[in-house]
């Protein structure tokens, strides 16, 4: 036999597998995104389907099996509005507002001040919301008005 017949040969063998290995790979994957798309409900037509093949196989072990189940703790409710933060009005006396008696010292005033602000500052209410925050942004302002108010009376 020729040398360039064996070589021919060898050369559609190759391809042959090549064909075959790229169409057991192309089975594969189909059926994996069938099975994907039945446990999700998704279509992957319209999705990046690697990002959502990560997606429905994240948490699995290396055996492929879903982690064990475990009870997803309950999410923290927020706290009520009503009960986490002050409904002072414009109305409300500064030295109701500081919790102090109306003839208090500067230094009391101050004390007042300080411990009110680190209970009502907006960034230990940033895990409950904006909502949160943006309502006790208006308890500082509030704060910081009586505290003015109550020194501005002692001068």
């Amino acid at each position: 036999m020729p040398a360039h017949h064996v070589s021919a040969r060898a050369f559609g063998i190759a391809q042959g597998i090549v064909l075959a290995l790229i169409l057991v790979s192309v089975v594969v994957f189909r059926r994996r995104q069938k099975g994907l798309s039945e446990n999700s409900g998704t279509n992957f037509d319209s999705l990046n389907v690697h990002a959502a093949i990560r997606r429905a196989t994240a948490g699995r072990t290396l055996a492929g099996a879903p982690p064990p189940t475990q009870k997803p703790e309950p999410p923290k409710p927020a706290p009520a509005l009503e009960s986490a933060l002050p409904t002072w009005s414009k109305t409300t006396l500064p030295h109701e507002i500081l919790g102090i008696a109306p003839d208090a010292a500067p230094a009391a005033v101050e004390g007042a001040f300080k411990k009110l602000l680190k209970k009502y500052h907006p960034d230990r209410f940033g895990a409950d919301g904006k909502g949160y925050q943006k309502r006790a942004h208006h308890v500082v302002l509030m704060l910081q008005e009586a505290r003015d108010k109550m020194l501005s009376k002692k001068s």
